[in-house]
Parts: structure tokens; C-alpha cells; sequence
């Protein structure tokens, strides 16, 4: 772009701080020297190198001419009456048109390539790059960063080595701290910095200490490079009103959002909403693509970090509580519970227990029904038993304890999950809840089902499908009639299985879990596929499905969940 930008063109690096907008620029101007015989001139704006674009007439006129003899090439008049030069002016840390307009005027041969956080766009022919985080990929190629402490060699002398660089990181672990770094090149350096200098660190260790959100920028700091200020300075450049968008977006999970969230995170209306995302992504303190916008990671963090510091308590309370009623509207519609959201669901119930918004926080782990966090939903559901305490709602405390159950019956600690079902069987009788009963009935009956006892299964199960029967009682109905199929290849054999199975797919399908029509259609394969050794490995029954003289037998019982047995044993 520099080598073909004809004499007044202006080519513009933007992005969000830390991007890397300086060093692209400066490696840029190094490698077209050949095409500016007549200089190369680095400008730093935000340092006051140059005289401000707003300061005395007489002085904004002199310094075109002074960057030009700067230069060490033929600085002729501006007025146009020799040729002029061929210069390539870097201006680094450009915050408005006017410091970049005269100075296209007035060096005719020229080219300006400019660093800025916004887009100047009111420079006529500008062309622009804009800069973000490393993609993925690339942040999977950065080990050369950490490897022998960011780039020393081992030095030998007649083969010895007298300096070891030490074992090369794992690569799964640099992409963990790249990840925790937001993937933002000056953060990444940085941490690859400290990592060189504290040689008894590994790049574990360094993981390890980044993973505390809480001290994370703390972290990110080395030498003169603070990570932190840098972008506290795109903070500090925006008015009251869009850091104050900034800190209460900080209150929505990470990942990506839309803008009515935004809106109820803003306490505006959705265009208002809309036209305050605009603002913040233009600042660069936003980021949006075809899937939503979203805080970079280590933005959010500096959002929290101001929020706790500027915000009064009650605005933060009310702005949580806005933003957990929308999350539950959200999440009330069918096909949300994908795993991301669900995250999301579970850092804002933990949010709201916090905050003593008690009703909130279990309508918000409510919300975590068919999605995949065992791995925090054992903390979140126990939050939300508490809270169902604390506002004496009954059918509420069955419904964390059985789902408390089903999470203990999943980790196979089997004793504790009756004990759970059974606590949330009588609960949900005393508050006079027929649908909770019987969805505990149901995780009984997988337990008799796992113990190889089905006549004792199926007389809890006859009950709860009855129940489940009724409308509105789609997910419900779905377990039970996942677990009768389940019952149906122990004593039925496959055709009531199919049968089952097929009533799953057609509730998955009104419930709009499309990870539940996939259990249910590759159930259903599996019981058309070949029995007996040699039976495609992949299907849902594994080899002979449970009815063939195969020497195990696997049954998916939920999505991703297998019960191998030996043969011979009957399930």
C-alpha cells in the first residue's frame, strides 16, 4: 500500500489499544525505504513532538517545513514552485483529522502513513488497517515467544552448553496464557517478558497467575510496559457519558451479546443502545462482528475494574438486576441453552446471589436446564438451593435438589443421588408440585435402571410419564420418555425402543434442543444398525447394541453419557 500510494495519500493504522499500531507501522516505514529516497520521518504525537494542530497560525505554518528539513532531503517551498520530495511521514498516536489535514497540503510529495485508534475519516483518499487481536490460529504459533525465555539461544563453547534456555512450553499452555491475554499482542509480549525475566518460572506458573481475573492487569505488567495504562488512555480519551457505557457493559457475561442486553445493561432503549455501541466501537473500546458485540477480554477486565471504582453500589445493584431479568427472557425462549450462554447463566446467577436477588438468582439457574456445565453446576445449583431457602420458595428447593441428584447420579456417586432425589421427591409432594415429583421419580428410576433392576424402574417410571403427560411439561416428558426407552432394551427389546426414541426426536424438536434431537436420531440409527461383532463402533449402542453376543455392551444413556456393561449382565 506505501509502495503504490501516490504523492498527498494518507494510509491510516487503527485499532484497539495494544494491538500492535506503532510496531506495524515503524517495520512498515522500514521496509519501503528504497521507496522514499528523500526520508522517512517518525512523528510521536501523543509524546507533544509536534506542534499541536491547533496551536498559533505562524507555528502550525513552520511545521511542515520543519519535518521536511528534518528529513535531511530538499525541503522546497510549500508554495508549490519546485518539485517537491519524496518523504513518508509517520505520525504516530493521531486523535483527529486537523493534525493530519494541513500537513497533506502542504507536502506535496509526501505520503503520510498515520497510527489512531479511530478512523480519521474525514481525510479525503484515506485507506485504512485496522488491527485486533491475533486470530487463534496465530496465537497457536506464538511458543517461538516463550521458547528458550523469548528467544535465547542456548550459547555453547566446544559443544557445552553455558547458557540453557530451559525446555520448550507447551503449546497447549501458550495458548491458554495468549487466551488469558485476550490474544492482544502487547499483553502477550508482556507476558512473555516476565517469563524471561524469572527464570525459575515456567510457562505454567505464569498461566497459573493470570487465571485470577481479579489480578490480571496487575500481572500484565514489566518494565515500563503496563499493559493496564495503555488501556486506560483509550478510557480517559472518551466523555463521561460512553465510559460510563463502558463500565456498565462489564455487567453482562463475557462473550457475545446483542443490543437489547446491551440496552438493559445501559438502562436505554434499543436504539439508544445501539447508538451508544456505535460510539464505544468507533473508541475502540467495543468490538463487533457478524455474531454480536463483545468486550475484549482484557477491556472487560479494565470495565470491571472501573465500574467497582466509580459506580455507586446501588447503580451496580440495579444495573445487575436489569441484566439478570433480561438473561431470563432470553433464556426463556426455546434453543438457548447453548454451552456458551450457559456459562454466561451461571456467572450471572452467582452475580445475583451476591447481590441477594434471591427469586433471580433460581429463575437464572432454571434457565441452565439441557445445557452441558457439570463442571459448575454443582456450585451453581447449590447457590440457588440456598436462595430457594432464603425466599421459602418449596418447589423450588426440588428442583435444585433433584438437579443437585442428577449431577451426583452423572459422577457416579450414587448414594448421595438418592439421597437427593428422594429429599426433592418429598419436597416437591408437600409443595403439591406434580411435575417435579415426577421428574424425581424419574431420577430414582435411572438409579434402579443403573443397579439392573427394571421391574422396580418401571413401576416408577408408569406414574411420572402420566404426569408428564400434561401440556407445558415438554423437557420433563422428554427425560422420562429418554429413560423408558432406556428400559424398553433392557426388558422390551428394540422395537418399543425405537418407539421411545421416537417420541424423544419429536419432543427435542418442540423443545428446540438440537443437542437432544441428535441423541435421539443417533439412538435411533444405532438400533437399525447391524448387531453383533463387527457393529459400527460409533453408534449409540456399541457393539450388539445390548442383544448380541458381543463381549460388552455400551448404551448411550444421555447425550455423550455411556453405561457399558459386561456381556451377559442384564441393564
Amino acid at each position: 500500500m506505501l509502495r503504490s500510494a501516490p504523492a498527498g495519500g494518507c494510509i491510516a493504522v487503527t485499532g484497539m489499544p495494544g494491538a500492535g499500531k506503532t510496531a506495524l507501522a515503524v517495520e512498515a516505514a522500514h521496509r519501503v525505504a528504497d521507496a522514499f529516497p528523500d526520508g522517512r520521518i517518525f512523528v510521536d504525537l501523543r509524546d507533544g513532538a509536534d506542534t499541536p494542530a491547533d496551536g498559533p497560525p505562524a507555528e502550525r505554518a513552520q511545521t511542515p517545513d520543519r519535518l521536511l528539513r528534518g528529513s535531511g532531503g530538499p525541503a522546497g517551498p510549500v508554495d508549490g514552485s519546485s518539485a517537491a520530495p519524496r518523504v513518508l511521514v509517520v505520525l504516530d498516536g493521531v486523535t483527529s483529522e486537523a493534525q493530519v489535514r494541513l500537513l497533506l497540503s502542504a507536502l506535496r510529495g509526501a505520503v503520510v502513513l498515520l497510527t489512531a485508534r479511530r478512523v480519521p475519516a474525514g481525510l479525503p483518499g484515506l485507506r485504512s488497517v485496522v488491527l485486533g487481536p491475533w486470530r487463534p490460529e496465530e496465537a497457536r504459533r506464538l511458543v517461538g515467544l516463550f521458547t528458550g525465555r523469548a528467544g535465547t539461544r542456548a550459547v555453547t563453547r566446544g559443544g557445552t552448553p553455558l547458557l540453557d534456555p530451559g525446555p520448550a512450553p507447551d503449546p497447549g499452555t501458550v495458548a491458554e496464557i495468549a487466551e488469558l491475554c485476550g490474544r492482544l499482542p502487547l499483553a502477550v509480549r508482556s507476558a512473555a517478558a516476565q517469563l524471561a525475566a524469572r527464570p525459575h518460572w515456567s510457562a505454567a506458573t505464569l498461566a497459573e497467575r493470570l487465571r485470577e481475573e481479579s489480578g490480571r492487569l496487575d500481572a500484565l505488567r514489566s518494565g515500563d510496559v503496563d499493559v493496564r495504562a495503555r488501556l486506560l488512555e483509550a478510557y480517559a480519551a472518551c466523555p463521561d457519558e460512553q465510559r460510563r457505557a463502558f463500565r456498565l457493559l462489564s455487567l453482562l457475561p463475557p462473550g457475545r451479546f446483542g443490543a437489547a442486553l446491551a440496552a438493559a445493561a445501559l438502562d436505554l432503549t434499543g436504539p439508544q443502545a445501539s447508538a451508544a455501541l456505535e460510539a464505544l466501537a468507533d473508541a475502540r473500546l467495543v468490538a463487533v462482528d457478524r455474531d454480536g458485540w463483545h468486550l475484549p477480554e482484557l477491556l472487560r477486565l479494565l470495565a470491571v475494574e472501573r465500574l467497582a471504582l466509580e459506580e455507586e453500589p446501588g447503580a451496580v445493584r440495579a444495573g445487575a438486576e436489569r441484566v439478570c431479568r433480561a438473561y431470563v427472557a432470553a433464556a426463556a425462549e426455546p434453543g438457548h441453552a447453548a454451552d456458551s450462554g450457559a456459562r454466561g447463566l451461571v456467572r450471572l446467577a452467582r452475580t445475583a446471589y451476591e447481590a441477594g436477588l434471591w427469586a433471580l438468582t433460581v429463575q437464572l439457574t432454571d434457565a441452565l436446564a439441557g445445557a452441558g456445565v457439570q463442571d459448575e453446576g454443582e456450585a451453581a445449583y447449590t447457590l440457588a438451593l440456598d436462595a430457594a431457602e432464603r425466599c421459602a420458595d418449596r418447589p423450588a428447593q426440588a428442583r435444585m435438589l433433584r438437579s443437585l441428584g442428577d449431577l451426583a447420579w452423572q459422577y457416579r456417586r450414587v448414594e448421595r443421588a438418592h439421597e437427593l432425589f428422594s429429599g426433592a421427591l418429598a419436597l416437591a409432594r408437600a409443595a403439591d408440585d406434580e411435575e417435579e415429583a415426577a421428574r424425581a421419580l424419574v431420577g430414582l428410576a435411572e438409579l434402579r435402571l443403573d443397579a439392573g433392576e427394571s421391574a422396580e424402574a418401571a413401576a416408577l417410571l408408569e406414574p411420572a410419564l402420566t404426569a408428564l403427560s400434561a401440556p407445558g411439561r415438554t423437557r420433563g416428558r422428554y427425560e422420562a420418555s429418554r429413560a423408558r426407552a432406556l428400559l424398553a432394551l433392557a426388558q422390551d427389546g428394540p422395537e418399543t425402543a425405537r418407539a421411545w426414541f421416537g417420541e424423544c426426536l419429536e419432543l427435542a424438536g418442540a423443545l428446540r434442543d438440537h443437542r437432544l434431537e441428535v441423541y435421539a436420531l443417533r439412538s435411533l440409527r444405532a438400533l437399525s444398525s447391524p448387531s453383533g461383532p463387527g457393529a459400527d463402533s460409533g453408534s449409540g449402542f456399541g457393539s450388539g447394541s445390548g442383544f448380541g453376543p458381543a463381549a460388552t455392551r455400551a448404551v448411550e444413556i444421555r447425550p455423550g453419557l455411556w453405561r457399558i456393561h459386561p456381556a451377559g449382565v442384564r441393564t
